[in-house]
């Protein structure tokens, strides 16, 4: 229901998660960081880019990023950053851009109003470029 996505969010983890200690999907991608890391708000972005395989894809699970998350981002060579298209996305990008999350970092504009998860194939692969 849109009240309680507005009032809790997207997703609703349990309170002994640990989210904030670690990268949705980091067990795939932590042998091979020479390419570029693609980083994404939630979990159905990351299945979402699997489904259309493109490789190198981890979740924040929200928007904000933990030290040990830096940590961890700050092993790749590059990363892309992918964040929902809402108001909440969009803030938290140009925070992350100002803030240097990473040193060779490139941040895409998703379409205004969807997350990556809502993208078709060919829209992902136009976005995220060459070596998607």
């Amino acid at each position: 229901a849109p009240e309680l996505v507005r009032r809790w969010g997207k997703w609703k983890w349990p309170p002994s998660s640990p989210k904030r200690e670690l990268l949705l999907g980091w067990h795939r991608v932590r042998a091979d960081l020479g390419g570029r890391l693609i980083v994404v708000e939630g979990a159905w972005s990351v299945l979402k880019l699997h489904q259309a395989r493109v490789t190198g894809v981890v979740a924040l699970g929200g928007t904000n990023v933990s030290a040990t998350q830096r940590d961890l981002l700050a092993q790749a060579r590059r990363i892309v950053l992918f964040l929902d298209g809402d108001d909440v996305g969009r803030t938290a990008t140009a925070r992350l851009v100002h803030d240097r999350l990473h040193p060779a970092m490139r941040a895409i504009d998703c379409p205004t109003g969807q997350d990556p998860a809502d993208l078709d194939e060919n829209t992902l692969r136009h976005l995220l470029g060459p070596d998607a």
